[in-house]
């Protein structure tokens, strides 16, 4: 059943990087933190249940802190961070890898989806939302203009 949740993993984290990607791409480069906070989400979701598992597996739940996970992915990262960071900067890191990995992970998720917004709220500031009726009228004119082009 591991080889499960470590199957679904992957295949979410291939998904999310390949959606990044496209994103990256294309014009709209501030939905980018959008992304990455929903990556973030379900990342840490992902954490839950193999920890959720473990726990039904071994009837003790282990919970891995943010510190192991990062270990895990990259330990070479977390240690050159470790060494050339100054420590007025890497306690406060530090302190925070201590927590479990799910709760770094959704924290950050929220974050970078409050962020997204906020910027999304700066850039239409002072336009009115469409009606219901406009947006309904653009729908129906754009999938007409569709069967039109099919035809």
């Amino acid at each position: 059943m591991v080889a499960i949740f470590t199957q679904l993993f992957s295949v979410v984290l291939v998904v999310a990087v390949l959606v990044i990607i496209i994103s990256l791409a294309h014009k709209s480069q501030a939905r980018v933190w959008r992304l990455l906070g929903w990556f973030a989400c379900v990342l840490a979701l992902t954490l839950v249940m193999v920890e959720a598992y473990g726990w039904y597996r071994r009837g003790d739940w282990q919970i891995k802190t943010a510190y192991q996970f990062w270990s895990d992915i990259n330990r070479s990262t977390l240690l050159w961070l470790g060494n050339h960071v100054p420590q007025v900067i890497w306690m406060p890191i530090d302190y925070v890898l201590h927590f479990p990995a799910w709760l770094v992970l959704i924290f950050g998720g929220l974050m970078l989806l409050a962020f997204d917004h906020r910027q999304l709220q700066k850039t239409k500031t002072g336009e009115k939302p469409p009606t219901l009726r406009k947006r309904l009228k653009d729908w129906l004119h754009k999938l007409q203009k569709e069967e039109e082009e099919e035809a």
